[in-house]
């Protein structure tokens, strides 16, 4: 009966170390995917905000062109030169 005992004690430790071992596996590939994850996604997020900054940049570049050729037209319509010379 002691014999049976002591040997039941023994295996439930095993067994316990055994289960320790594989959460701390497990726990340690989880992590591993978690940190891949973030990275990828820093990685998503900075390529669209270098995509939304490019878009800005050509947006503006387009507006300002847009509305300098505007003003140049408006000016040629009135029949105004955009330098002025006095002597």
């Amino acid at each position: 009966m002691k014999q049976q005992r002591v040997r039941l004690m023994k295996q439930i430790k095993e067994e316990s170390e055994n289960f320790r071992k594989w959460k701390m596996e497990q726990d340690k590939k989880l992590m591993q995917l978690k940190a891949k994850d973030r990275k990828r996604e820093v990685s998503f997020i900075i390529s669209d905000t270098c995509i939304y900054v490019t878009r800005l940049k050509l947006w503006s570049i387009i507006c300002l062109s847009a509305l300098t050729a505007g003003v140049i037209s408006s000016l040629t319509k009135k029949g105004t030169t955009l330098v002025q010379t006095t002597y």
